[in-house]
């Protein structure tokens, strides 16, 4: 699944969040990318109606609730997500190429706070644009590597090492783990050397070709649940 670059705008109450938000999501969809926006509110808000009909499935225990139209679909779902499963939710979607959040101010999110208008103005706003651009430009990167965090290449986490890339400092094929297969085992990705990447590779593409149905293969995912019967 692909990752995406990230980037929040945070400050206090009518600090112009919004404002500042919007005028770089134009700025970056001008010049040609796919942005998701995520707005977090400290209040207790709901952006269904009561009386909807999409209420009424909710208040009788439906925890999640779709509404779907000939022009948009919204997920509404009755709890709280935390950052991480909220990218994690849209990248699974997989159309978009950034995702730009509002009201989140962490220390694993990089943002600016617009409160301060020492960090920006309407004359920089284009270099903003850039900074994000520059998140974007790593992440791709990122999306090339393994995700191991092995450390073999110097670098604590593939994404260290993919801000290296970017500067210049190392190559992508400095990268010596084997890309062409990523193995995760309950969620955590393990570690192949050439020989078992190249057995699981080929036993699997072999299997798959044999398949009614199945023409060339050029990408695999496979999901199993070891405690599932089939």
């Amino acid at each position: 699944m692909k990752r995406l670059a990230r980037y929040s705008f945070y400050g206090g109450k009518n600090s112009g969040k919004t404002s500042v938000m919007s005028r770089v999501i134009k700025k970056l969809v001008d010049g040609g990318y796919r942005v998701a926006a995520v707005k977090h509110s400290r209040g207790e808000y709901t952006v269904d109606s009561e009386g909807t009909d999409t209420y009424k499935h909710a208040e009788a225990g439906a925890e999640l609730v779709v509404f779907s139209t000939s022009i948009e679909t919204s997920f509404i779902l009755k709890e709280e997500l935390n950052i991480n499963d909220i990218l994690e939710v849209i990248e699974s979607i997989g159309i978009s190429d950034v995702v730009l959040f509002e009201g989140y101010k962490d220390e694993n999110l990089k943002g600016m706070d617009v409160s301060d208008r020492d960090t920006w103005n309407e004359e920089n706003l284009d270099d903003i644009v850039c900074e994000i651009e520059d998140e974007i430009n790593v992440f791709n990167i990122l999306n090339r590597l393994p995700f191991l965090d092995c450390g073999k290449c110097g670098y604590s986490t593939c994404e260290e090492m993919a801000r290296a890339v970017i500067e210049g400092v190392v190559r992508l094929s400095d990268c010596t783990q084997n890309k062409s297969v990523i193995l995760k085992v309950n969620r955590k990705p393990v570690q192949l050397t050439e020989f078992p990447a190249n057995m699981i590779k080929n036993t699997v593409i072999g299997m798959i070709e044999s398949l009614k149905g199945v023409d060339e293969v050029k990408d695999v995912s496979i999901d199993i649940s070891a405690g599932d019967e089939i």
